[in-house]
């Protein structure tokens, strides 16, 4: 298999698994942050910060440990694409602090 076909089925395998990993993260980071900045003066700002601040982390742990414990059999089709578990939350973790960082930066100015 030529190198370039295998980074383009690589990528492809990358934006799937990032796309199922933000959908949890979300679902934990943000009721989270909600329930974190209720008793907050400036309730918007600081439900931002802590959302940026949680999705990237306490999201991304809350899908690894949903899916390594009760959806194990979904790696083998990323295996199958050559991407390792390690090798596929290291690329969600960098994507998910570069999509939280600009809500970060946000929540600073508001």
């Amino acid at each position: 298999m030529e190198t370039g076909r295998i980074w383009k089925v690589k990528l492809k395998a990358y934006g799937w698994f990032y796309r199922g990993t933000a959908r949890r993260s979300l679902a934990v980071a943000f009721p989270l942050a909600a329930f974190t900045a209720l008793g907050s003066e400036d309730y918007l700002r600081d439900l931002l910060r802590l959302a940026a601040q949680c999705y990237p982390t306490i999201g991304l742990a809350a899908d690894a440990g949903f899916r390594l414990l009760l959806r194990r059999e979904e790696f083998y089709f990323y295996h199958n694409a050559t991407c390792g578990t390690k090798e596929l939350y290291a690329v969600s973790f960098l994507l998910s602090l570069l999509c939280s960082t600009p809500f970060l930066l946000l929540s600073e100015y508001l």
